[in-house]
């Protein structure tokens, strides 16, 4: 069972490319610290509202050793306030700033 507490967004570049795929490394494990695979249908990115309609969620990978990697698109430039949810639930850190920039 995942827990939030330990699991973790591990990597994010805070200055990406608008209009292109970037990338965000996720870390989910139990309490025990082990790592914990199959679970990519239950991630999902959340983004401040007054900017979702530039911002495109897409897939998240599944690396099958406890790490993922979530795929969005920034379409304009400017200040994007992010999250990842496993099951509603905010992994650390959240929000993170991303800048957009052409």
């Amino acid at each position: 069972k995942v827990d939030v507490n330990t699991s973790s967004i591990q990597k994010i570049n805070r200055a990406v490319r608008s209009q292109v795929d970037n990338a965000v490394l996720i870390q989910l494990t139990d309490s025990f610290m082990n790592p914990v695979y199959s679970q990519k249908s239950k991630l999902r990115f959340v983004v401040d509202p007054k900017l979702s309609s530039s911002f495109t969620s897409g897939l998240f990978e599944d690396y099958e050793n406890g790490s993922y990697v979530g795929y969005y698109v920034a379409n304009q430039t400017g200040n994007y306030e992010v999250c990842i949810l496993y099951q509603d639930q905010k992994l650390d850190p959240c929000p993170f700033e991303v800048q957009a920039y052409d």
